[in-house]
């Protein structure tokens, strides 16, 4: 059995001293004074044994008023283990420092990047003794001890606070609280001592005074603030006073700029593995065998990684930075659960600060178990050298013949006024150039890409590497195109042909992605020529003011199937002769309407000289591109700056089916509405003056509105044709896990809609089998649609590939692309010291640098001890006191029946 050692014995309620002491009194008279004449005639020792057991017993009992508590220090094993947490994204391959060397001799960068050179290498052991300016190594070490003791004073207070609201251990926390102020106050004084006398170290004397008046005034409720500030501008001007040696040091000393520049050519996640590993001065052994240690690697997820073998640091980090994404307080909170309900010393975690998804300010209530985590920033803060390519975007399907424009944003850090040349390149060979002049915001580019035949279309956008790059893996990002080779089949008809029935027409006509027929039916006769197997075949109908006489029941009956079983979509334009007038009292018909048949609304007019009625996006279709005007983003401005109308119609209460698009800006009253009938969707427009909207700026704005509005409502084509079977995805790349939606048409031989149930697909990997998708009937049956979804592909290369049931030489394929993608992660270098600092002060513990880590070990034990971690053993109501006090009144009963005195 282990032995109790005790190191202190605390007494919770001194105020009861008078009260023990009396009693501690009148039980040592009432024994002297009544034992005497009872053992008079004993022989020693027992004339004094019997009287002295019922008096400790006695005075036990009194002293127990006081409620003793013995305390001792937890040991490090019993403490908890560390945790060493590194941080594997893809970021931490980063060499942050390969161009600081040339830069520093240039003058180029901040002083900063040689003094935290110069620091890594002394943190590592890596200089010869002595060579760093002592003097300033004492300064900053001083003010480093002030800065820990400042973190362990609040610790200590805080425990302070919550042990006098509880009415437990205050005592104990009282005097840990006294002693951390006692230690901040000596620390800052010595700091005081050594900068006196120097005109440029003058501040900091002021600012260590600051810091003493902040602690001392313990009623100031904002004293940890402004102590703090106070620290950060003592460690800031110690910083730049030691970065100016030490620059001087590298410039002057040939062994320690061999040594740093060496350091500079390692990635980030290079030097967290020599600062851990290193055999006399990495961490893992200055912790010894004495701390049990547990390692672990993060990402979007968290990986053991073995710290020792045979009792000795291991070699190398068993893990690399390949991690596609990082989210650090998800991460640390997976990591500390796999503790939970076992005491843990503290966590260190390695990192750059750079947080991509998860939630990154889920910070204060992550570390409700108490474990204070130090965080080690692992990179540069002197500024990251790096050009990358921040975001691209393009469209995910487009038309043979139709030109999409290419976006791009480049990044760049410390190349600021620098050349550089963006380069797109698409696997058909083409190729554009454009020259940029890097800023220190992101830069624009654009690029024309005219499509020209159908297929999957890859696209590669890549800025220039500059010399000394932290990193050239984020210097190009891949797209991907579908180019649709099957146009969109549309019908405009008319009434009366206004306008904006002209104007669309011959945008539509001029439109490579569109098939088109268009007829006008005004006269004493109307009759549309499109039979109702033609009218079936179209994705989408538009109606311009059509009279009702002017289709058959047929057809009519043919344009609700195309919505209700087909999937098509119909777009209804209000006018002053047929529509609505006519349609609401056709039950076929009103069902197309998007307010009940039993209305009748009227137009809106404006009688002034300007028109008054502006369209806007509604607000739950803001974010629909079918909106956009212009590619700023601010699309509720482009709208408001758009002419507005003499007149609408004004639609009143809507059908639960039906959403508005556009509304007017003053009454709120809907405009553009879309509703769901059968698989279809129905589009009323209760405007016809768009035509307006050409006003000085030709058919931009009027033509852009009408064709994104067309490839919205209708069926986007298939990807993949072969024959009667048609197959798409919805994403022809996809990260491992995404869900991508796939869809197919299947025909019989007469062209009909194919009655089987079910389809499979066969999905192959490298040209090979790899497994079969089965797609389910997509709405009724017997419309020959189908859908099903898959989500669990590795990475890879696929093939979805569809066969013709009637034709096993037609087969539908599209390809597949399953990839890890760490663009995001990769996108901004840029380190975030203040995640790290949010993580660690949140937790109570602090933010170090790399070259700060072999002090590690200590503060991580005054961490223990601030936050109060010592074994507590209640005497004064625990079952020792009642057994002790037992024993001594049964032994001297026992004594006393020996002797002949009972």
């Amino acid at each position: 059995m282990r032995a109790v050692v005790l190191a202190e014995l605390i007494w919770y309620a001194p105020q009861w001293a008078p009260l023990a002491l009396g009693l501690a009194a009148l039980v040592a008279g009432a024994v002297f004074w009544l034992y005497p004449p009872q053992v008079r005639l004993l022989g020693s020792p027992w004339r004094w044994v019997l009287p002295s057991l019922r008096a400790i017993g006695l005075l036990a009992l009194a002293a127990s008023i006081l409620k003793p508590v013995a305390t001792r220090a937890r040991t490090p094993q019993e403490a908890g283990p560390v945790l060493i947490l590194v941080d594997r994204s893809r970021s931490m391959s980063a060499r942050d420092m390969a161009g600081l060397p040339a830069q520093i001799r240039q003058g180029r960068a901040a002083v900063r990047a040689a003094g935290q050179l110069v620091s890594l290498a002394d943190g590592l052991g890596l200089l010869p003794p002595g060579v760093r300016r002592e003097p300033v190594e004492a300064l900053d070490d001083g003010v480093r001890r002030v800065e820990s003791l400042l973190n362990d004073l609040q610790q200590a207070r805080g425990a302070l606070d919550l042990a006098q609201r509880t009415g437990q251990g205050v005592e104990p926390a009282r005097r840990r609280a006294k002693d951390a102020a006692d230690a901040l106050l000596a620390a800052a004084s010595e700091v005081s001592h050594h900068a006196a006398g120097s005109a440029r170290l003058a501040r900091l004397a002021d600012v260590m005074a600051r810091l003493r008046q902040a602690v001392q005034s313990s009623n100031n409720p904002r004293w940890y603030p402004q102590a703090t500030a106070a620290v950060r501008a003592a460690v800031n001007d110690v910083e730049t006073i030691k970065s100016a040696a030490d620059r001087n040091l590298y410039q002057n000393n040939a062994d320690v700029r061999s040594v740093c520049d060496e350091l500079a050519q390692r990635s980030r996640f290079e030097l967290v593995d020599r600062v851990l590993t290193r055999p006399s001065t990495g961490l893992i052994a200055r912790f010894g065998g004495g701390v049990p240690l547990y390692g672990y690697a993060l990402a979007d997820d968290v990986i053991p990684m073995p710290l020792q073998s045979g009792g000795q640091p291991v070699a190398k980090l068993a893990a690399s930075p390949d991690g596609a994404r990082s989210d650090l307080t998800g991460a640390l909170r997976d990591a500390l659960d796999k503790f939970k309900g076992e005491p843990v010393q503290a966590a260190v975690l390695f990192s750059d600060g750079r947080q991509v998804g998860g939630d990154p300010t889920v910070v204060s209530g992550l570390f409700a178990s108490g474990v204070p985590i130090f965080t080690v920033l692992s990179a540069s803060r002197a500024g990251v050298a790096d050009v990358s390519v921040a975001s691209a975007s393009v469209p995910a399907a487009a038309f043979v013949g139709e030109t999409i424009t290419v976006r791009a944003e480049i990044r760049s850090s410390l190349f600021g006024g620098s050349e550089g040349e963006v380069i797109l390149t698409a696997d058909d060979g083409s190729k554009q150039t454009r020259h940029i002049t890097l800023r220190d915001e992101p830069v624009p580019v654009e690029f024309p890409l005219k499509l020209s035949k159908p297929g999957v279309l890859k696209l590669t956008v890549a800025v220039t590497p500059h010399p000394d790059e932290a990193s050239v893996e984020n210097n190009s990002v891949q797209r991907r195109v579908k180019v649709l080779a099957d146009k969109i089949k549309v019908a405009v008809m008319a009434g009366p042909a206004g306008w904006d029935f002209q104007y669309v027409r011959n945008a539509l006509s001029h439109t490579p992605w569109v098939q088109l027929d268009a007829q006008v039916l005004d006269g004493d006769e109307p009759s549309l020529s499109l039979t109702p197997e033609q009218i079936l075949d179209k994705d989408l109908l538009i109606l311009f003011d059509v009279p009702v006489a002017g289709l058959s029941a047929a057809q009519w009956d043919a344009v609700h199937r195309l919505l209700a079983e087909r999937g098509g979509s119909v777009i209804l334009v209000a006018g002053d002769r047929h529509l609505p007038s006519e349609y609401s009292s056709n039950p076929l018909l009103a069902s197309l309407l998007p307010y009940r048949g039993n209305l009748n609304p009227s137009w809106r007019s404006w009688p002034g000289k300007e028109p008054s009625f502006h369209p806007m996006p509604a607000p739950g279709a803001a974010w629909l591109d079918a909106l956009k005007l212009d590619d700023t983003g601010d699309i509720q401005k482009r709208w408001a700056e758009l002419p507005g109308f003499f007149r609408f119609l004004a639609i009143g209460d809507l059908k639960p089916n039906t959403r508005p698009l556009l509304i007017d800006r003053d009454s709120l009253q809907p405009m553009l509405t879309e509703s769901h009938v059968g698989l279809g969707r129905v589009f009323f427009f209760g405007a016809d003056e768009t035509w307006r909207w050409r006003y000085k700026v030709g058919d931009a704005i009027q033509s852009r509105f009408w064709l994104q509005l067309v490839r919205y409502a209708a069926d986007e084509p298939y990807a993949g044709h072969a024959g009667n079977v048609f197959l798409d995805a919805s994403k022809i790349s996809a990260a491992p896990g995404e869900v991508v939606r796939v869809r197919a048409k299947v025909l019989d031989p007469s062209g009909q809609p194919s009655k089987v149930a079910a389809q499979s697909i066969d999905v192959l990997r490298d040209a090979q089998p790899f497994r079969t998708l089965q797609l389910s009937q997509a709405g009724p049956p017997g419309l020959g649609r189908y859908q099903g979804s898959i989500d669990d592909l590795p990475a890879g290369e696929y093939e979805l590939r569809l066969t013709d049931p009637a034709s096993a030489e037609s087969t539908a394929v599209i390809p597949l692309s399953i990839e890890v993608n760490d663009e995001q992660e990769m996108a901004n270098l840029t380190p975030d010291e203040q995640q790290l600092r949010r993580i660690s002060e949140s937790s109570g513990a602090a933010m170090l640098t790399l070259d700060q880590v072999g002090a590690l070990p200590e503060r991580i034990a005054a961490a223990q001890a601030a936050h109060g971690r010592i074994f507590e053993r209640p005497l004064w109501d625990s079952y020792w006191l009642f057994l002790f006090v037992v024993a001594c009144f049964a032994t001297e009963w026992g004594l006393r029946k020996r002797l002949g005195l009972v």
